[in-house]
């Protein structure tokens, strides 16, 4: 059957399977006509095309939900780079991709702000050192010291 006649007489149905699920690759294997002339066909009659997602990374949009959750929930690029066999970039291009907020980069600390209070009084009071305190939590004194001045103590 000539490609004009396919689209002519199954295009509705061709149009709804589209809207429903297909790909234009499905489709266009399925009618025994190209991607291209599919595709076409497809924005002739003003259907609005999804994105086409290839490869590996079609598993994140399949997905989206879950590593969305899941990086929110606190997981890091990498541990989610990891469980989806992608790199930590296409995984940060996703989140971008998607209107996710970035947490910035880094470790979070392990000092509570407890400990960091005690500090803070031991070296008001002439205890302590900057650099003793620095050293005793594992931690250089540049980033002690902006601890403190992001809490107000220093």
């Amino acid at each position: 059957m000539r490609r004009a006649l396919i689209f002519e007489e199954k295009g509705e149905d061709m149009i709804k399977e589209y809207e429903s699920g297909q790909t234009i690759g499905q489709l266009a294997k399925k009618y025994n006509v190209s991607y291209t002339a599919m595709k076409n066909f497809l924005k002739m009659n003003n259907v609005k095309l999804r994105r086409r997602v290839q490869g590996i990374r079609s598993i994140l949009w399949n997905r989206k939900e879950d590593v969305i959750k899941e990086y929110e929930s606190g997981q890091t690029l990498f541990g989610l780079a990891k469980t989806y066999n992608v790199s930590h970039t296409t995984i940060m291009n996703f989140l971008k991709t998607n209107n996710v907020k970035l947490r910035r980069r880094g470790r979070k600390s392990r000092i509570t702000k407890k400990e960091l209070i005690k500090y803070a009084n031991l070296i008001k009071e002439r205890k302590m050192f900057l650099y003793q305190a620095a050293y005793q939590l594992n931690v250089s004194e540049g980033i002690l010291r902006e601890m403190l001045r992001r809490e107000n103590l220093y």
